[in-house]
């Protein structure tokens, strides 16, 4: 894979061969030369990109690039320092329920148009980068296509529109890991859509306050196939933690080990369609302080919920459940944030060490019984006992 250097101004010959020859990414209204007049169909490209802010007018999509990614020759974004050293994460331990690692060093994707920053280019990744927009009424990145990765990467939508939204996942081979995306305008539709996508150790943060569009966490997007969302922590949203507009018979998604609180809808909602085939599965999670039910299934699914914590959802822990059960492992005692999370305020999630529930496996990890404040216990969703048991 052939390696070259970006920055927002150039240097040397600018051909991206070296950091001392680096080329703009991007300059006046379009993507560089060497990225989008590289050979892809005879190597793949590493560039990496330098610190600073990037002020993007023109979509990145596949007619971007004479030879657009494919299989054999992928396109990855990389951040790197100033002297051209590729970053490494911020926090190797970070959780998703622990508060926000700093991304104050990676570089900054920032458009003021209504664009997609990242529309839809196969076989293209992206690692410690930094997306900002804040005139974009769909998604700041889209991945309608295959074969994509987000990793440690920060993504913010600040424009008020019902139809704004962060990212779009709708691929079985795509995945996005150990990122944080933010909705904070006034109305917004998601943070995260998602069909045939896996989402890892991620934060979905929402603006409490907004008042218009579905303002969900998570939205499923799929007609007939899945999402996985596995060790995430979905917060303050408008409207459902996690939900959809869809009513498919063939809808189904998986939530394990991830923590869904403060949201004004439910927690987790699944579509309105009586007689479902697909299968939901809902394993380990800790869902509080949510405005509607803590699970919703607005008795139309095919329902499989164990070992979950729930409390202090104001409609109730559960709805819609039909003949399936909800009382397998599922723990519902009363309790209280402070008791539970070792501190809500700051952001920090996880399961507090003398807790009731602690070392029961509920939710993204807990804290270790160590001095150590950043040490965590990262949960299995396989070993779990119930509490008092």
């Amino acid at each position: 894979m052939a390696t070259r250097y970006f920055s927002t101004t150039g240097a040397g010959t600018q051909d991206g061969t070296s950091w001392d020859n680096r080329t703009p990414i991007f300059s006046g209204a379009g993507w560089g030369p060497v990225l989008t007049g590289f050979n892809f169909s005879g190597d793949g490209m590493l560039a990496l990109v330098g610190p600073g802010t990037y002020a993007i007018t023109a979509a990145m999509s596949t007619a971007t690039f004479s030879i657009a990614p494919i299989a054999s020759g992928n396109l990855i974004i990389h951040g790197c320092d100033s002297a051209g050293n590729p970053l490494s994460p911020p926090d190797p331990n970070w959780t998703a329920d622990m508060p926000v690692w700093d991304d104050s060093n990676l570089p900054v994707f920032h458009t003021t148009t209504n664009i997609i920053t990242f529309s839809a280019v196969p076989h293209t990744s992206f690692r410690l980068i930094k997306c900002t927009a804040t005139a974009n009424n769909s998604s700041v990145i889209s991945y309608g296509v295959f074969n994509c990765l987000v990793d440690w990467c920060s993504i913010t939508n600040g424009f008020n529109s019902t139809t704004a939204k962060g990212l779009i996942g709708v691929t079985s081979s795509s995945v996005i890991t150990n990122s944080i995306v933010r909705m904070t305008g006034a109305q917004y539709d998601y943070g995260i859509g998602a069909s045939q996508f896996d989402i890892v150790n991620c934060q979905i943060i929402g603006n409490i306050s907004a008042t218009g569009g579905d303002r969900r966490g998570i939205e499923c997007t799929a007609t007939t196939e899945s999402f996985t969302a596995v060790n995430c922590l979905i917060k303050n949203h408008g409207g459902a933690g996690i939900g959809t507009s869809l009513s498919q018979a063939a809808e189904k998604f998986a939530v394990i080990s991830c923590t869904i609180t403060n949201n004004s809808g439910d927690g987790i909602q699944t579509g309105l369609q009586a007689g479902k085939t697909g299968r939901h599965i809902f394993l380990g999670n800790t869902i509080t302080n949510n405005g509607g039910y803590g699970i919703n299934s607005q008795a139309s699914s095919n329902i499989l919920a164990f070992d979950n914590r729930l409390r202090d959802n104001v409609s109730g822990n559960f709805a819609g459940f039909l003949n399936f059960p909800t009382g397998i492992g599922n723990y519902a005692t009363d309790s209280d944030d402070s008791s539970e999370y070792v501190d809500a305020n700051a952001g920090d999630h996880r399961i507090k060490y003398g807790s009731t529930i602690w070392g029961s496996g509920y939710g993204v990890s807990e804290e270790c019984p160590s001095a150590a404040a950043s040490t965590v216990n990262i949960i299995d969703p396989l070993s779990r006992s119930i509490p008092g048991v």
